[in-house]
């Protein structure tokens, strides 16, 4: 039975490519009309997205491919709105929520580079604002408030290498976070140098106390595979400076190919692990982390046991719980670059954790 509906996903994803070649590399072309009686490839999007969609996407393989993993949790995603800007080039990564606000940060996959952090209203799907990085910025892979100074929210953006604090009201007034701005308040450098585990940013979020940093890891560097609680008087300590893991107050395993991170009301962590070919989402223990065992697997650390994960879109990016414990998150499925991917699902979208099922 199980080698059935692997052989039925396998047809479904040559039927999806071959979709994708006939309308042309751009996809700007109009799609060759399909049999009434063919099975659909990917099914409608629900709720109907809010927002601007791209150009260069056909409605044919915007969805969860039917069978597709992903498929089943389906039901759980109760909004979708189009990521910013697609149509210029824009990867989405960084996701962070605050006040009725969805944050959005993404590099430029074009030639000229740079990153852009997009102010988009929960309610509407109206993108309200944006704002540009220092151009020391590259890929931009997670976002995080962390509270207010002097009356003013203060965001953090996390580039591989650079940790950026930021005044967003002011970055959102001047378009720009960069180099001299009032808007940029501080950065800390994260060091390149080192044994085992390498603390990166590839991902933020913050537990109300304290930060966590997670690193992006594979099978070829499977101790990189971490989230880091740090204290975020690092902004003040070491403004300017560089760090590394030793400043961690401690760290915990996290799973291969780790893509963002959202810590709930509860304190419990969630991570997505995602790629073209799958996108998981793990409900860990703060405490204790989950042991990469595969690039689809991990074990909680002292058992033998899986912690809870769900099948999600591929391609799943950075996380955040609103105050009504809903959680946001966003594929760079179909965007620019990744649109022969599998299917697109190129959206910032809401999930009610509640309603989902594991595998």
């Amino acid at each position: 039975m199980k080698g059935l509906q692997n052989m039925k996903y396998c047809v479904a994803i040559l039927l999806s490519m071959l979709v994708f070649m006939s309308s042309g590399c751009g996809g700007s072309s109009s799609p060759s009309p399909r049999p009434d009686t063919e099975t659909p490839i990917v099914d409608s999007v629900s709720p109907k997205p809010l927002g601007t969609a791209p150009t260069y996407l056909q409605l044919n393989v915007v969805g969860i491919l039917t069978t597709a993993p992903a498929h089943k949790n389906k039901p759980a995603i109760t909004k979708n709105i189009w990521v910013p800007q697609l149509d210029q080039g824009y990867d989405p990564q960084g996701l962070a929520y605050n006040k009725g606000v969805i944050y959005v940060s993404a590099y430029n996959s074009n030639a000229e580079g740079g990153c852009r952090v997009f102010a988009i209203n929960s309610v509407t799907g109206a993108t309200e604002g944006y704002f540009d990085m220092p151009s020391s910025c590259h890929h931009a892979g997670g976002l995080t408030m962390i509270g207010q100074e002097l009356g003013r929210d203060i965001l953090i953006v996390a580039d591989t290498y650079t940790l950026y604090k930021i005044d967003v009201a002011k970055a959102l007034e001047l378009k720009s976070a960069d180099d001299g701005t009032a808007a940029l308040l501080a950065t800390v450098k994260l060091s390149k140098e080192g044994t085992g585990s390498l603390m990166k940013g590839s991902f933020i979020d913050f537990d109300k106390t304290y930060i966590w940093l997670g690193t992006n890891a594979t099978t070829e560097d499977i101790d990189n595979s971490r989230a880091y609680k740090l204290d975020p008087n690092i902004f003040t300590q070491y403004n300017g400076s560089t760090i590394d893991k030793s400043v961690a107050e401690t760290s915990i395993p996290i799973p291969l190919l780790a893509n963002g991170m959202g810590i709930d009301n509860d304190g419990a962590m969630w991570i997505t692990g995602s790629n073209s070919q799958h996108g998981i989402l793990y409900k860990l223990d703060i405490n204790k982390g989950c042991q990469a065992s595969s690039a689809t697997e991990c074990i909680i650390p002292g058992s033998n046991t899986s912690p809870p994960h769900y099948n999600i879109p591929i391609g799943s990016e950075d996380l955040s719980f609103d105050e009504n414990g809903k959680l946001w998150t966003l594929s760079e499925s179909g965007c620019l670059q990744w649109r022969s991917w599998l299917y697109s699902y190129a959206f910032v979208y809401q999930i009610d954790t509640s309603k989902l099922l594991e595998p």
